[in-house]
């Protein structure tokens, strides 16, 4: 989830936006794994896909990432799909939590991959054996860069209002604990952790320090 860059985790060659201009040439293939890709929707996504910035794809392209995901994994999930679905999930979880306040960068983007991924009327019905949340990595893969800082910090405010219900022995939905709350004591442990760090330097804050 932290690196979605990384080779070994990258999607295929194919989806590469700088191939779409080529592949529209040549387009031949229209099957993922013996599902014929319907032009409307097809159409439909390359919508959403502009909206998050990035190029259209082709059927073909879309074939041909599938046949090269075939060639290079095992049964089940392709793990680079499998890393952006955790990532899908997260942003579902983001977007639909009273107690988050998004941040108005990238709230929209974050929006409307959740509303994608949770469609179960989408490019690639999600049931096809494998690659049927294909069409979903290349929604998260499009609007990453600029919602995966917001989804990191909501999954620390996730983890410590876990372990705050845990601490008193309720209920998550029980807890009076937002965004705000939280930021505010990350700012005061941080503070609390510079200032045992000073302490043990035997140094003071440059605030506490007597002139």
């Amino acid at each position: 989830m932290n690196a979605l860059t990384a080779a070994a985790l990258a999607l295929p060659a194919a989806l590469d936006p700088a191939v779409a201009a080529r592949a529209a040439s040549h387009a031949r293939r229209r099957r993922v794994a013996g599902l014929a890709i319907e032009t409307p929707r097809l159409v439909r996504f390359n919508d959403l896909l502009a909206r998050l910035g990035r190029a259209p794809v082709q059927a073909d392209q879309l074939a041909t990432a599938a046949r090269q995901l075939d060639a290079v994994t095992g049964d089940g999930l392709p793990p680079c799909i499998a890393l952006r679905f955790e990532c899908a999930r997260l942003l579902v979880a983001m977007v639909g939590d009273a107690a988050w306040t998004p941040a108005p960068d990238g709230a929209g983007e974050a929006r409307l991959v959740a509303e994608y991924v949770q469609d179960t009327d989408d490019l690639i019905p999600d049931a096809l054996p494998r690659f049927g949340r294909l069409d979903d990595a290349i929604v998260v893969d499009s609007a990453w860069s600029r919602i995966g800082a917001e989804a990191a910090r909501y999954r620390a405010f996730a983890r410590a209002r876990q372990l705050e219900a845990w601490l008193r022995g309720c209920a998550v939905a029980a807890l009076d604990f937002d965004r705000a709350r939280w930021e505010a004591e990350s700012r005061g442990t941080r503070a609390s952790a510079r200032l045992r760090q000073a302490r043990y330097l035997g140094t003071a804050p440059p605030l506490l320090r007597v002139q």
